[in-house]
């Protein structure tokens, strides 16, 4: 990855092209982490083979604060409670009932 697509945005299309790069989800966690984005610690978190209770209640806390930031322009069209992050990333989208194409233009 060259430094022109060290952006959140250039990470997760690079991770969506090779989900399986573990390498790459890495390196985007410390990316975040350096960035004092709480995604960094979520996906820290998420990687510990065997998490305590306190860091299993720390993670859930910070997906349910931060799953609107995550969620970004789906957050007004998703179920947010519905909603799963799986590594620090999203694995789950649940978007409301009712919704048309036209409500995906923008």
């Amino acid at each position: 990855m060259i430094a022109a697509e060290q952006t959140e945005e250039g990470f997760l299309r690079a991770i969506a092209a090779r989900p399986e790069d573990q390498g790459l989800r890495s390196v985007f966690r410390d990316w975040l982490l350096e960035h004092d984005d709480p995604r960094g610690e979520a996906m820290s978190l998420a990687a510990q083979f065997e998490p305590t209770l306190v860091q299993r209640k720390r993670l859930v806390r910070l997906c349910e604060r931060h799953a609107r930031q995550w969620l970004g322009p789906l957050a007004d069209k998703a179920e947010i409670e519905a909603c799963r992050f799986s590594s620090g990333l999203l694995d789950r989208l649940v978007l409301k009932a009712g919704l048309t194409p036209a409500d995906f233009e923008e």
